[in-house]
């Protein structure tokens, strides 16, 4: 079993749910995290210079077989074009915390 994850800009989000529903995945958990800019933009804000370093991007994660992770790489990836990151992490056990079974 494998994790996808895959940060993305928030306004690409329908986008990837759209192109993932059309390949056959219909559950994922998404969640607004804050990326780290190498530089800041300066920004002004009641008349105070600041640099905006954290920006604003969406997290998707979605558990899936280990030959679908890297079919869920590739459409992913042909979706957004390169504005993100994808990475794929092993799973060695999910277990449901309703019924404490291990999921297949």
């Amino acid at each position: 079993m494998r994790l996808v994850t895959v940060i993305i800009l928030p306004h690409r989000l329908d986008e990837v749910r759209a192109a993932l529903r059309a390949f056959g995945i219909s559950q994922c958990t998404v969640t607004p995290v804050l990326q780290t800019a190498g530089r800041g933009r300066p920004e002004i804000y009641r008349g105070v210079a600041s640099e905006r370093t954290l920006r604003p991007r969406a997290k998707m994660e979605i558990v899936a077989d280990d030959l679908d992770a890297y079919d869920i790489m590739r459409v992913v990836a042909v979706t957004i074009a390169g504005t993100g990151t994808i990475w794929i992490t092993h799973l060695d056990q999910a277990v449901s915390i309703r019924t404490r079974a291990p999921l297949p």
